[in-house]
């Protein structure tokens, strides 16, 4: 559950602050972005669990990448909080004008580890990027973590597709 979260918080994360190498152009160019999200259903194998889910990450200015620097987990009683990011930053890159892959997610927990690309939708008039029941593949024997939830960014992020 916490791999799964996690998961769903590093792709929502990395839907808005894309990666290097793209042909994309993001924007507001120059930005530092907030992420935030009030309830997000995380899982790893069977178990699951709820977390509010909250990070940053910049734009370039010239708009041309986009990264996560921090992404974090709070919530359910404490237990959110043991589900960690590594290997950040992450990046994103978009595959069209409402999909984007985050790139290179590495989410632990005690259930396990999570690591690889997660893809989400991306709504380009609001810069929310849902997640629905995305999936980490597993990199024990845990089972993969998946996440489903709608992550904000502030200011709205969006991007241009070629």
């Amino acid at each position: 559950m916490l791999k799964s979260v996690t998961s769903a918080l590093a792709v929502t994360a990395m839907a808005l602050l894309s990666s290097a190498g793209a042909a994309q152009t993001y924007s507001p160019a120059g930005s530092t972005i907030q992420v935030s999200a009030s309830s997000v259903r995380l899982s790893k194998g069977s178990t699951v669990f709820t977390c509010a889910l909250s990070g940053s990450g910049t734009i370039s200015a010239n708009g041309k990448t986009a990264q996560l620097n921090r992404l974090t987990f709070s919530g359910n009683f404490g237990v959110c909080s043991t589900i960690r990011f590594t290997g950040l930053p992450y990046f994103v890159a978009a595959s069209s004008p409402t999909a984007a892959s985050l790139t290179g997610v590495n989410v632990t927990s005690s259930l396990g580890t999570c690591a690889g690309n997660v893809s989400a939708s991306f709504n380009q008039s609001n810069g929310q990027i849902t997640f629905s029941n995305a999936v980490i593949p597993t990199s024990d024997n845990g089972g993969d973590c998946t996440i489903t939830g709608v992550v904000a960014t502030s200011p709205a992020a969006s991007y241009t597709f070629p």
